[in-house]
């Protein structure tokens, strides 16, 4: 009863920790200016987040105050993020109406490319010379099924918006009309775009996100594991704890991105493969001999965690801490046990057993991580960390003598020493 009161209360608690912590982690101050109609300047924190949400308005803090203040987009021409993100002031005709939004540079080229958010939409604003500007968002369209049911499908009218937009560049017009609409495939557009126009040798400027925003979706690892076990029988035989040993794990880690304007919280899903160890000394008593019982406990295993991930202060350095559930099937694994029996005449007599556990076992539990990401080249960054494993299940033991068989419970604590690479 007392263990699973405390693995509810565990859940329970991480459940209100990812509550807690989205909602802290959706605000987040870089360092930036803020340009003026008049020329003027103003270095200040920006939250980039609650700005990039509510496209009007400049979300910001003057250094050394505590209080937030906000400009229009109309009050300013833009702003600069020290990371190297630039905003400008921009009016655009939207649905009819006109309005001023502030958008990011993602192109600056002989035609440009930004974009602006609000909570739910995306829009990209293509700017090319001697054209009206060209908003282009993901659209909806009505259409009708054979079995006459009303649907919505996605609209492919940006197809013939990006070749009026690019004319002069047939070329290009096969690629647009099989390009589904992203980010990345407008930014390749025009940078291609700029290429065969351009003959000026103007540089195409592509605003590439740095430090934290830089990161890959897909990250490799490796890890040095300190795995401790501890195996409680069902049967009225002695508990075995082996203390911690050295193994290893490597694996590749895909971020998934819950705030789609940065990478504050993230949901990662590792996928890994380990060669772990546990060995130590059992003593068991059989009549009037003692057995000292060398024991080894080796396994190889996949895994999988789902892990939330919380960074913090990310710009040059970012701390992250991260939480989840995890469970690791075991592949192949071996129980060996160098025995010294010593008997009542103190005589003693050495004996190695060996054998395979061939059930598979699977077991389930925790993980949690804390570590630090740090720049390595311009676009790269190493993320070191320390991670904490806490895992139950069930083991069957084959007979070794009389001493080792039947199911055990397993009580696995895992300390690995992690390293992987953003790129």
């Amino acid at each position: 009863m007392s263990k699973s009161f405390t693995f509810h209360t565990i859940i329970s608690l991480l459940f209100l920790f990812f509550l807690n912590g989205t909602v802290i982690a959706q605000s987040r101050l870089e360092s930036g200016t803020v340009f003026f109609e008049n020329g003027d300047s103003l270095q200040v924190s920006i939250d980039i987040i609650k700005t990039e949400n509510n496209f009007k308005y400049c979300y910001f803090r003057i250094e050394g105050s505590k209080e937030e203040q906000a400009l229009l987009a109309e009050d300013i021409t833009g702003f600069m993020l020290d990371i190297g993100r630039r905003f400008i002031s921009k009016t655009i005709k939207l649905e009819g109406e006109i309005i001023t939004v502030i958008a990011e540079y993602l192109v600056d080229g002989i035609n440009s490319l930004l974009v602006f958010r609000n909570s739910t939409e995306e829009y990209f604003i293509l700017i090319t010379p001697r054209k009206p500007d060209m908003i282009i968002t993901h659209e909806l369209q009505d259409a009708q099924l054979e079995t006459g049911e009303d649907v919505k499908i996605k609209s492919n009218r940006y197809i013939g918006l990006l070749k009026y937009q690019m004319d002069d560049t047939p070329l290009l017009h096969p690629r647009i009309n099989s390009m589904t609409l992203s980010q990345k495939n407008l930014v390749n557009l025009s940078r291609e775009y700029h290429d065969l126009v351009c003959t000026t040798g103007e540089k195409c400027i592509v605003y590439k996100k740095s430090g934290i925003h830089s990161l890959s979706m897909l990250a490799p690892y490796m890890s040095v594991d300190f795995t401790m076990l501890k195996f409680s029988p069902e049967k009225d035989l002695d508990t075995i704890t082996l203390p911690f040993s050295v193994g290893y794990s490597s694996g590749g880690i895909l971020n998934v991105p819950l705030y789609r304007g940065g990478s504050f919280v993230d949901l990662q899903f590792n996928l890994f493969y380990s060669n772990r160890r546990a060995a130590g000394e059992h003593i068991t008593i059989y009549r009037d001999s003692k057995r000292i019982n060398n024991l080894e406990y080796q396994y190889s295993a996949i895994g999988l965690a789902l892990d939330t991930r919380f960074l913090f202060k990310p710009k040059e350095l970012a701390y992250t801490f991260s939480v989840g559930p995890t469970v690791r099937l075991a592949l192949n694994q071996k129980m060996d046990n160098a025995v010294e029996f010593v008997d009542h005449y103190d005589q003693t007599v050495f004996a190695d057993f060996n054998y395979i556990i061939h059930k598979k076992t699977a077991i389930g539990g925790v993980k949690t991580s804390a570590g630090i990401l740090i720049p390595v080249t311009v676009g790269s960054m190493l993320h070191l960390s320390l991670d904490y494993y806490l895992q139950y299940g069930k083991i069957y033991i084959n007979r070794i003598l009389t001493v080792f068989y039947g199911n055990y419970a397993v009580k696995e604590q895992v300390i690995a020493i992690r390293s992987s690479l953003y790129f």
